[in-house]
Parts: C-alpha cells; structure tokens; sequence
C-alpha cells in the first residue's frame, strides 16, 4: 500500500490495530511492571516508518529510569 501511494491507509489500519489492542498491551504492561498504567499513547508515522507506543504509568518502576513530573509553588520556582 505504502508503494501504491496510499499510506493513509497503511496509517489507518495502523490506528485500528493499536486500538484495538489497547487494553491487552496495557494488562502486559501492567503484569510486567506492578503498576497501574494510567494512559496509553500510541503514534505511526510515515516517513520515516516509525510507530511509537508510551504508557504513563502511576509509579516508578523499580530499577529503571523515570521522570515524574511535580508541580511547585510560584515562590519555590524562583528560589525565594
């Protein structure tokens, strides 16, 4: 499809199978990691042929890296 010059289909169907999978990727997530995935993100791209797929998750996970993201005081910021 993609060499037929339709990729929005390629992308459409795409989307569908991430959809449709959600739940069951996100009860792996969850069994593998301990911790409650608060949302799914998934994102396909055609050129370059990327897709992403990202769980924000309520927790660290032991032993790897994380961000967590926490929201401060105006007076905090500037470091009064």
């Amino acid at each position: 499809m993609m060499e037929g010059g339709e990729p929005d289909r390629v992308l459409e169907m795409r989307r569908d199978f991430q959809r449709m999978m959600k739940v069951r990727y996100s009860e792996m997530i969850e069994a593998l990691t301990g911790r409650k995935v608060l949302a799914f993100l998934s994102q396909a791209h055609v050129e370059p042929d990327l897709t992403i797929e990202m769980f924000l998750l309520d927790g660290p996970v032991a032993g790897f890296g994380a961000l967590e993201l926490v929201a401060t005081a105006p007076d905090e910021q500037s470091g009064d």
